[in-house]
């Protein structure tokens, strides 16, 4: 058998697109622009971010919730390659649920010191408390929340 010749090959993915918002993505940006927490109610329980329908029965999510903005962290990865809309090299991303929250969400990890990769899990837990650091400007939209930081 012959040996094969190791090969690199590069390229990006990056689709820019537009779509409409409807009502209740629309509400749930502004309040972000406002630094304001909200998550809507379906049959499920409480969504956040809110979505127009509940997965589960397709019943429209109608009430809305201002919540306390504590997030628990569920897991976490530790980006060691640079990615588009990441924070350089090591970065920290995590997968968190906001309150009693049904829905689960993909957001920055901050304030957390990343210079030794090694140790980082000397300092982060699952099950973590964070919360937002919100960015001076914010245009409506979910990186009006900068990253999460430790709450305690």
């Amino acid at each position: 058998m012959s040996e094969i010749e190791e090969q690199q090959v590069e390229y990006s993915w990056d689709i820019t697109y537009n779509v409409v918002m409807g009502e209740t993505y629309a509400t749930f940006m502004e309040n972000q622009r406002q630094k304001k927490i909200v998550g809507n109610v379906g049959p499920s329980g409480v969504h956040y971010p809110p979505k127009p329908f509940c997965d589960i029965s397709f019943e429209a999510c109608k009430d809305w919730v201002e919540l306390d903005g504590i997030a628990t962290l569920l897991t976490y990865t530790v980006v060691h390659v640079p990615m588009p809309h990441l924070p350089p090299p090591p970065s920290i991303t995590g997968i968190f649920k906001m309150g009693e929250s049904v829905v689960n969400f993909v957001h920055h990890i901050g304030g957390i010191d990343t210079s030794d990769p090694a140790k980082v899990e000397d300092k982060i837990k699952i099950g973590m408390k964070f919360k937002p650091v919100w960015k001076e400007e914010r245009k409506g939209h979910m990186f009006d929340i900068d990253y999460f930081e430790p709450a305690e």
